[in-house]
């Protein structure tokens, strides 16, 4: 099972001028300085701030209102907890991506509102690149080891067949395959061939149908009704 990014149905001229910034919130200043490195070459980045405090993130979020905060906090998950759900009090349009360990228990992080999760330890820089562009552009990323934690949060919620139980239509569950592969609303309306706001009249009607709170707990109940595999 895996929920995977589709970063190369992107066109990266789309993006013009416009730089991704970037928020880095991680315990370890080498972690931090090696991000900032790998993202130096890149010309959709821009890191604009970086910090191992937990008050000093919530500062800098609030100041600085990132596209994207990558949240590094493993071994203070309260905290982590505190900084994405006041980063989407008062910058809900900020996206919060966060590194992990493999037996990190995401849940608490999922609820509070990330967008997305990737391996620290096994991710490189061109991981990284993708999963933040990804994710600024309403994307995410799910590695499969944290989505099998995530279903068994929700093993009664998620209905098992989502087109029929919950009366979706076929262009809806369509919809959600693609929600399902990370894809953002453009990228989904280019897929299929309709507009963008057909997309997000589509979308907002699933998440109704599902009980889902978000693009990432539809994502879910595309993976247990067999959408994907």
């Amino acid at each position: 099972m895996v929920l995977a990014s589709k970063s190369s149905l992107i066109d990266y001229k789309q993006l013009g001028q416009n730089l991704i910034s970037v928020l880095l919130v991680d315990e370890y200043e080498f972690a931090r300085k090696g991000i900032r490195s790998s993202l130096a070459g890149a010309k959709l980045f821009k890191v604009v701030g970086d910090t191992a405090s937990a008050r000093e993130a919530i500062d800098l979020a609030r100041r600085l209102r990132p596209d994207v905060l990558v949240l590094a906090l493993s071994s203070d998950e309260a905290a982590a907890v505190s900084i994405i759900r006041n980063t989407k009090a008062f910058a809900p349009q900020t996206k919060v991506l966060v590194l992990v360990n493999p037996e990190q228990d995401c849940r608490s992080l999922f609820e509070a509102g990330a967008g997305g999760f990737l391996l620290k330890s096994a991710s490189g820089a061109k991981d990284l690149k993708k999963a933040l562009l990804d994710v600024a552009q309403g994307g995410f990323v799910l590695i499969p080891a944290i989505a099998g934690k995530l279903l068994d949060r929700w093993p009664q919620r998620l209905p098992s067949s989502p087109d029929h139980s919950q009366g979706l239509t076929p262009r809806e569950s369509e919809v959600l395959a693609h929600v399902g592969l990370g894809l953002s609303n453009p990228q989904i309306a280019t897929a299929l061939g309709i507009s963008t706001r057909t997309v997000e009249v589509h979308v907002n009607k699933l998440l109704l149908k599902l009980g889902a709170r978000s693009r990432t707990q539809a994502a879910l109940a595309a993976v247990r009704s067999g959408i994907l595999a």
